[in-house]
């Protein structure tokens, strides 16, 4: 019986890491930001890499080690949302202008950069992950693998802006322009009639899906 249990409790582990890319062979995207982005955004992205049979880790800057984040990694992304923390990235992992070992994209903090990648591809990578939202990041994670194997992104949507102002529901898949269109798809959900309760939120935040 004691064995029975031990398996049992094993069977959700091992579950688990039959849905995670096998590690030897699967490519590695390796995000490199500062602890000003919160990692839920970063969790969500590593799941859908899994899905799509490669991994996704992250890195803060301003953590020991840093400095080398170039190894084992096929594509690097440089997520520095201000100044600061692109200055931050820059001094753990050295001038970006010369790191000529692995692809790369630099998004937030300035003008946007891009080394060993078809330019028409890393812009269309910036534009995803520059927008930000959980359309724009889906696709980002999908376009991947299409740009290190260097296939077309034609069957992709181009990047969406995100609207500056909108209303949001962590379930929809889109922000809503006015209450009423917020107000029928919940009617179309079967939530009428229940409180509604309004948080004001900045931009940053859905862009980041937190």
């Amino acid at each position: 019986m004691r064995w029975l249990l031990v398996l049992l409790a094993l069977l959700p582990l091992l579950e688990g890491r039959a849905q995670e890319p096998e590690g030897a062979s699967a490519p590695v995207v390796r995000i490199v930001t500062t602890d000003f982005v919160l990692p839920a955004k970063f969790q969500r992205m590593s799941e859908w890499a899994a899905a799509a049979g490669y991994r996704l880790e992250w890195r803060d800057a301003e953590t020991p080690g840093s400095a080398d984040v170039a190894t084992g990694a096929s594509l690097l992304v440089f997520d520095g949302p201000r100044p600061i923390d692109r200055a931050a990235i820059e001094q753990a992992v050295g001038p970006f202008d010369q790191l000529d070992t692995v692809p790369w994209i630099l998004v937030g903090g300035g003008p946007p950069a891009f080394r060993n990648l078809p330019p028409e591809a890393a812009r269309t990578l910036i534009g995803y992950y520059a927008n930000g939202g959980a359309a724009n990041l889906k696709a980002f994670v999908a376009a991947i693998p299409r740009v290190l194997a260097r296939d077309s992104l034609a069957e992709l949507p181009p990047p969406q802006a995100l609207p500056a102002t909108g209303l949001y529901h962590p379930q929809a898949d889109r922000l809503f322009a006015s209450p009423q269109a917020y107000q029928a798809w919940i009617e179309a959900r079967g939530g009428t009639g229940r409180p509604v309760v309004a948080v004001a939120i900045p931009s940053g935040a859905i862009g980041d899906m937190q």
